[in-house]
């Protein structure tokens, strides 16, 4: 769907009409297991014409704009193929919520099963 135009911008506008036939007060995004750089490019597409969308509707209907949330996956953990460094400006710039996704991160070749636990910040996060 990110990937093609056309396709993001059916989805971009479907989801803001079905938040507002239902009485949402916003959209979040699922965002699982990118594949690469170019998805990450696509999700910053996406992100951008959705905000449009929602700041647009808002100005045409006088209602207060949606909230667009997301929810991301990475784990250090697991080595990936490609980069796929989200798009922190476009994140930062078009989102009013991100929720990190944490769990996954043993991956399908591990021979026993690992432990579910909580994950600290080493460091602090900007």
């Amino acid at each position: 769907m990110a990937a093609d135009p056309s396709s993001r911008a059916a989805f971009v506008h479907s989801s803001v009409e079905v938040a507002r036939k239902f009485g949402f007060n916003g959209v979040d995004l699922d965002w699982e297991y990118p594949q690469d750089s170019t998805d990450m490019q696509n999700l910053d597409c996406l992100l951008d014409e959705w905000r449009v969308e929602v700041g647009k509707e808002a100005g045409a209907t006088g209602r207060p704009p949606l909230l667009l949330t997301a929810a991301v996956y990475y784990s250090a953990f697991i080595s990936w193929p490609a980069l796929r460094a989200y798009p922190s400006g476009s994140i930062s710039k078009n989102l009013d919520w991100i929720n990190l996704m944490n769990y996954d991160y043993h991956a399908s070749g591990n021979r026993r099963p690992r432990e579910l636990k909580r994950h600290y910040l080493t460091r602090k996060v900007t």
